[in-house]
């Protein structure tokens, strides 16, 4: 029998005793990569796909904590299938599907289904690519290095996940509406809970994923234009899907 997830606290790992950076630096820090870098994005490479720039900071922030020797690694392997450790994100699913439904039929009735409607080879491209193309670098960026990198400055599980979330939010300002930041904020934090409960990078993405997946099939892929739909038209440019 698969043995149960442990429950750590928010630090998996000790803070580096040999040379810790002030907390002034790690501030400055946070904010140029996480609020500059996008930023930077929205308005010096407006339409782009943000894709190959998220993959590029995905493998520094790996090389990074690799040459860290207080990183538990196993956050990167923990099985996502330990007993009960999809209880609450499946139940909170639940509820949030149909709600995501009713919100999107309330202000966009036209985009319902029209993926899978209109062009179902590319949707179900998204369902299988979405997690490994985008859910996963953002796992590693948003959960992973940022819980390791700054868990000095935002102390308390209960502000390491407000603060993972709204960074994880303020990037998709380079989607430009409203309604990207907002979804993303509160799937923020979701992922972010889940990651701080679970220490396990699989169970965080794989609930990003259902999300995304989700939101992609029920007709909000306008919104988030600019990602996985935006890189896969593009290469289907000249695909008669």
């Amino acid at each position: 029998m698969t043995q149960p997830l442990p429950n750590p606290a928010l630090s998996s790992a000790p803070a580096n005793p040999r040379n810790p950076p002030p907390r002034w630096r790690l501030a400055v820090e946070c904010v140029l990569l996480f609020f500059g870098m996008p930023l930077a994005l929205t308005f010096g490479l407006p339409g782009r796909p943000v894709l190959p720039w998220l993959w590029i900071v995905a493998l520094g922030c790996l090389l990074f904590l690799r040459a860290q020797y207080d990183f538990d690694a196993h956050v990167l392997s923990r099985h996502v299938c330990a007993r009960g450790v999809w209880r609450r994100p499946l139940l909170r699913f639940a509820i949030a599907a149909p709600l995501l439904v009713g919100f999107l039929l309330a202000i966009r009735s036209a985009w319902f289904l029209n993926l899978p409607r209109e062009r179902p080879v590319v949707w179900l491209a998204v369902i299988l690519l979405y997690p490994l193309l985008s859910a996963a670098p953002q796992g590693i960026v948003y959960r992973v290095f940022f819980f390791h990198r700054y868990r000095n400055l935002f102390q308390g599980p209960r502000t390491m996940i407000l603060a993972s979330a709204i960074a994880f939010a303020f990037a998709h300002i380079v989607f430009r509406n409203p309604y990207a930041v907002a979804l993303t904020l509160g799937g923020g934090l979701l992922f972010a809970g889940t990651y701080a409960r679970t220490r396990s990078f699989g169970v965080s993405t794989a609930e990003h994923a259902l999300y995304g997946d989700w939101l992609f099939t029920v007709g909000y892929g306008p919104f988030l234009y600019h990602g996985t739909l935006a890189t896969l038209q593009q290469l289907t440019h000249h695909a008669r899907w």
